[in-house]
């Protein structure tokens, strides 16, 4: 079955194997992306009570100990085969044999070259004190907390600077151009507008209006009209010709 007993981070490939090497009862690893998982038992396949179980997939790299030993080793059979990996790509992959010797991974054509190696580096296992929790996360420094505090407020005024409440009123304020308004606008042109332009706290947005020109004398009909206020003042009942429109102030300029 699988064990995940022991996760070791930012290391590479030959010091994990190591790290296995000179602890008595790991009997293998499996090595993802800078990290290494060091195992009691040989990697198979995935046990559901394991520490780092979660982690385990079945498409990662494992290697196990030729010879499996509960105690420290000694003898120079029992060193070598130690030392010895049969390492597969995945669960149940092909599989390949290394010789962690002399501080270096070196792979072997086949089991009769690890017996042939006499020159076996001299070094006693000892037992390791196996974690029996998962470290606890580091508070966050206290810098990257306000960091976040700020990202967060910024977001919520971007919220109120990008959300408008619909009024029904009209607004006795000042434009915020010189032309007042513009015509044949669509809302969400007339909106964006808005949102773009940091001296824009509303904009009133009527979809046909109908006035008398002192021009022409007679009634023009005018539509999707856009006009962009620079401030509020009084509200006053919506006018006739205005009856269609509607007032659209930020949310941050709302009194609650």
């Amino acid at each position: 079955m699988e064990h995940y007993d022991e996760k070791i981070t930012n290391i590479d490939f030959g010091k994990c194997m190591n790290k296995c090497k000179y602890i008595t009862d790991c009997h293998g690893i499996s090595y993802v992306n800078n990290k290494c998982y060091l195992s009691r038992v040989p990697i198979l396949e995935k046990n559901s009570d394991q520490l780092y179980n979660d982690e385990y997939n079945e498409n990662n790299p494992r290697c196990n100990k030729m010879s499996i030993s509960y105690v420290p080793v000694y003898s120079f059979d029992e060193m070598r085969g130690n030392a010895t990996f049969i390492c597969s790509d995945k669960e149940y992959g092909d599989t390949s044999v290394y010789l962690h010797n002399h501080n270096k991974v070196n792979k072997m054509k086949d089991y009769n070259e690890v017996y042939n190696t006499m020159d076996i580096d001299k070094y006693e296992t000892e037992s390791y004190n196996w974690p029996k929790e998962k470290p606890k996360p580091k508070p966050k420094p206290k810098s990257e907390i306000l960091s976040e505090t700020k990202l967060l407020n910024d977001s919520k005024q971007n919220e109120k600077d990008n959300t408008f409440n619909p009024i029904c009123h009209e607004n006795i304020g000042n434009y915020l151009n010189e032309y007042q308004c513009q015509y044949d606008l669509s809302f969400d042109t007339c909106i964006n507008s808005c949102i773009n332009n940091d001296k824009c706290i509303a904009f009133e947005y009527n979809p046909e209006l109908i006035r008398y020109s002192n021009i022409t004398l007679e009634h023009e009909k005018y539509n999707n009209i856009c006009c962009l206020k620079s401030s509020l003042g009084q509200y006053i009942k919506r006018r006739k010709e205005n009856e269609n429109g509607k007032l659209y102030v930020k949310s941050k300029y709302i009194l609650v």
